[in-house]
């Protein structure tokens, strides 16, 4: 295994859009769906203007390329009766894969 990368994780905002999307393209590729640009751009852009919805967060290396990215939605959980969040989208781009990225975006989302 490859050594862990420098990583930052922060939550998505305006200005990681353009680099979001490719990421997310490639996600809903491995997933064989291929909704328009136009309407993965609207559900990041729904989530910042709503944060009652969910987070985005993007992972950047030392470089601040773009490495992964990772969505959680709100839910709420009848068993404990609390809201909950979801972790339903994670992705890393093939060159950062096994170097750690995407445990550290999933320690972001907890």
């Amino acid at each position: 295994m490859a050594d862990d990368v420098e990583t930052t994780i922060s939550k998505v905002t305006e200005i990681d859009l353009s680099e979001l999307l490719p990421m997310m393209r490639a996600y809903c590729e491995f997933y064989e769906t291929n909704p328009r640009d136009d309407r993965l751009v609207a559900l990041s852009k729904a989530l910042l203007g709503d944060p009652g919805e969910g987070v985005q967060y993007i992972a950047r290396g030392e470089d601040r390329a773009a490495l992964g990215f990772a969505t959680v939605f709100w839910s709420w959980d009848t068993t404990e009766a609390v809201r909950t969040g979801i972790m339903h989208d994670l992705f890393v781009v093939p060159e950062a894969r096994g170097r750690a990225v995407g445990r550290k975006l999933i320690e972001a989302c907890r």
